[in-house]
C-alpha cells in the first residue's frame, strides 16, 4: 500500500512541472558591480523570450528576474547570463511574484 501511495504522489508531482508558471527568482551575479554592467544585464535579457521582466542592482550585485519557466526554463536563463560573461553565483532564491507588482 505504501509503494502504491508513493507511486501516485509521483505522478502527481511530475504533472505539477508540465504546466507554465510565472516565476520570480533573485540571482547573485558578481558582474553586475556597476551601473553599464546593471544595464548590459538588463540588455541581454530582454530580448530572451519568456523572460517578462529584469531589475538589476549593482550595490548588491543581483538580478530579480520574472519569467515563464516554460519559455524560457531557469537553467537556459542562467546559461544565457554565463554566455555573456555574467555568471550567476551560489543558490539561487525563489520569490515570491509580488516583488514585480511595485
Amino acid at each position: 500500500m505504501v509503494m502504491c501511495l508513493a507511486s501516485m504522489l509521483c505522478l502527481v508531482a511530475a504533472g505539477e512541472g508540465a504546466q507554465a508558471a510565472e516565476r520570480a527568482v533573485l540571482f547573485h551575479v558578481p558582474g553586475i558591480n556597476s551601473l553599464p554592467a546593471a544595464a548590459e544585464v538588463q540588455a541581454v535579457l530582454k530580448d530572451v523570450d519568456g523572460v517578462l521582466k529584469v531589475r538589476t542592482d549593482p550595490m548588491a550585485h543581483t538580478a530579480t528576474i520574472l519569467f515563464d519557466d516554460k519559455a524560457a526554463p531557469l537553467g537556459r536563463i542562467r546559461k544565457i547570463l554565463k554566455q555573456a560573461k555574467f555568471p550567476v553565483r551560489g543558490r539561487v532564491k525563489f520569490l515570491p511574484l509580488a516583488v514585480f507588482e511595485t
